[in-house]
């Protein structure tokens, strides 16, 4: 579903008045979710999944501090609180993740991801 993802998100860019979406997806969690630092408004996001894997707790929690410090947005694709110190597993795939540089641009993705 990437192309069906990247033209809502192109809509969502359209609304916000912006002039398109630059998809950067090159690196790991934490270099992309810094991209997006770098290049507010912009987001990071993981779908929730089945199989483990794809972004560890480490990971996650050192994006997190840099975006709680910046004011911006670390939670689950459900808008809940990181869960940082889970004993089930150290990956985040079963609620995801949003890293957004604002809290209403989180809260399109997360409407986004509902759909």
């Amino acid at each position: 579903r990437y192309s069906q993802w990247v033209q809502l998100l192109e809509s969502l860019a359209e609304l916000r008045g912006l002039s398109g979406v630059q998809v950067l997806e090159k690196a790991g969690a934490v270099m992309n979710a810094c991209w997006a630092l770098e290049n507010a408004p912009a987001c990071y996001f993981k779908f929730p999944k089945p199989q483990q894997g794809g972004g560890s707790l480490w990971d996650f929690a050192a994006i997190a501090c840099l975006f709680h410090e910046l004011g911006a947005v670390a939670t689950d694709v459900f808008g809940e609180p990181l869960e940082l110190n889970r004993a089930e597993s150290t990956f985040m795939n079963h609620c995801g993740v949003i890293f957004a540089t604002d809290e209403a641009l989180a809260r399109e993705v997360r409407g986004l991801l509902r759909l």
